[in-house]
């Protein structure tokens, strides 16, 4: 897709904001569901009294006026705290923060505290960016962990703000940064303890080789023994071995075998 491509190719890239700290790689991206347009962003935290702040970079697949924002519902209509960056004006045009309630045409802000606005239009492309305070009163805060509910809006051929189609609004939802780092730390402590579970525990009963081969049925020890049992009782009196016939005088007695008594008797009865 032209538009995630063009997202891509702006990943690495790092911006000055106004305050003097420094946007990092913006390594974060949501696909916005139903639409061409994607959210590259980064957060940077709050430090020693300097405020966090969002770095964001939409790149939608119009050209026309776009808008990004946030409110508590994740719809425009809202509790009067939600906000949206609308570019407008086409290539080069302003970027500003208006206040949306569903109700009414969203209005600029009195004040504008973005930084690094900038608004590019190109290739069937439109490309804002801002960077924005993640706190800022009666408007709906930036979480730096858990979920936040934003909404998108635009209109292709049009560089100028105006009324637009549920066809033309989604809704998405843009993850803090440190919801990764705590969700992560969460499951290593939930597998480490697992393991530890795992090797506190004992066998409740120790098992003899022979009592394990038991619950799987007879082993072969046992079943030979049985058989061996069984096959001592039906057995039949042991009976004598039979003589072996001596050599006559001369004969060396190779391929002779005693025929027993009873091979005797049979022989005597044919000679008579």
């Amino acid at each position: 897709m032209n538009s995630l491509a063009r997202a891509a190719a702006f990943l690495s890239c790092t911006v000055a904001v106004a305050s003097g700290a420094e946007c990092p790689d913006l390594d974060m991206t949501v696909a916005i569901p139903d639409s061409e347009s994607v959210l590259n962003y980064a957060m940077v935290g709050a430090t020693d009294g300097t405020p966090g702040y969002l770095c964001a970079q939409l790149v939608a697949g119009i050209e026309g006026w776009v808008g990004v924002g946030f409110t508590n519902t994740g719809k425009m209509t809202n509790d009067g705290t939600g906000w949206a960056v609308i570019g407008t004006g086409g290539d080069g045009g302003s970027v500003q923060n208006y206040r949306v309630d569903g109700y009414s045409e969203p209005t600029p802000l009195d004040s504008q505290t973005l930084m690094d606005t900038s608004l590019t239009v190109a290739d069937g492309v439109t490309t804002m960016t801002f960077t924005k305070y993640l706190v800022e009163d009666g408007q709906q805060p930036i979480y730096e962990i858990g979920e936040n509910k934003g909404i998108h809006a635009g209109l292709d051929g049009s560089d100028q703000l105006a009324y637009h189609s549920g066809g033309y609004r989604f809704e998405f939802n843009l993850i803090g940064e440190g919801t990764h780092e705590e969700t992560d730390h969460e499951e290593n402590e939930d597998a480490s303890d697992t393991g530890v579970e795992a090797e506190e525990a004992e066998p409740e009963t120790e098992t003899t080789p022979t009592e394990a081969h038991s619950h799987e049925g007879h082993s072969h020890e046992e079943t030979e023994h049985e058989d061996g049992s069984d096959a001592g009782d039906e057995a039949p009196a042991e009976v004598p071995a039979e003589p072996v016939a001596e050599p006559e005088d001369g004969d060396s007695g190779a391929g002779h075998r005693s025929v027993g008594l009873a091979g005797a008797a049979l022989a005597a009865a044919l000679l008579a």
